[in-house]
């Protein structure tokens, strides 16, 4: 039998700073991508490098990850991801730093051990029911392409990164559903883990009525 507490995930999800234009990642799936990249080990350096509001940095504190790397190419965002953590008394936040970093230059940070990227990523643009077409879901499926272009292969060149876990967007555009290229089309030198490929494409996440869905992707090694 297992059991969710629903007043932690609350807690976590309702006591941080919000944005209306940064996109709010689920707790939940947070802890699911923590899961999914460490597999229950303590011996890596957890690194998100889209870090937003800080929600992964916060899940993997949880769960009792203790050397954690966050980064993003936003202040703001950095600031708001370092307010959040603060406001969690409850955690050892000793070896967790923050800091401002373009998520396509992953090889520019000097890393110490074996790591693990674990990132929601870029979304793209905020969009709603009436303003999603497929010709605007093409526009910003052809923008987000250079950047994990750019995601994938810099965190390659970075030899301490061993695996990364983060998410696709896609677009349900009216009767058209819009996605992102396969792994394949965007980096050559990843291998997809197979835990990712479904009959359809890989793990996914939306809600009912979403426009912007996202697919769970892990790559490694």
């Amino acid at each position: 039998m297992w059991i969710q507490d629903i007043e932690s995930y609350s807690d976590r999800d309702m006591n941080r700073d919000r944005s209306m234009t940064v996109g709010m990642m689920p707790p939940k799936l947070a802890q699911i991508m923590v899961n999914l990249g460490t597999k229950g080990k303590f011996d890596t350096i957890v690194w998100d490098p889209f870090c937003g509001l800080g929600t992964t940095l916060i899940e993997a504190l949880h769960a009792g990850h203790m050397i954690l790397q966050g980064s993003d190419l936003e202040k703001e965002m950095v600031s708001a991801t370092q307010k959040n953590i603060e406001k969690r008394p409850d955690y050892n936040k000793e070896n967790v730093h923050v800091e401002v970093l373009d998520a396509t230059k992953l090889d520019a940070l000097t890393l110490s051990k074996k790591t693990t990227v674990i990132t929601e990523g870029m979304l793209g643009r905020n969009f709603t029911p009436a303003t999603l077409t497929q010709q605007a879901a093409l526009q910003e499926r052809k923008k987000l392409t250079q950047l994990y272009q750019g995601f994938l292969d810099s965190g390659y060149k970075n030899k301490h990164i061993e695996c990364m876990v983060f998410c696709l967007p896609f677009w349900n555009a009216g009767r058209d559903t819009v996605f992102m290229p396969e792994v394949s089309q965007l980096s050559k030198d990843w291998a997809v883990d197979n835990l990712c490929i479904s009959r359809k494409r890989y793990i996914t996440h939306s809600r009912p009525g979403q426009s912007v869905g996202r697919e769970i992707v892990i790559v490694r090694r």
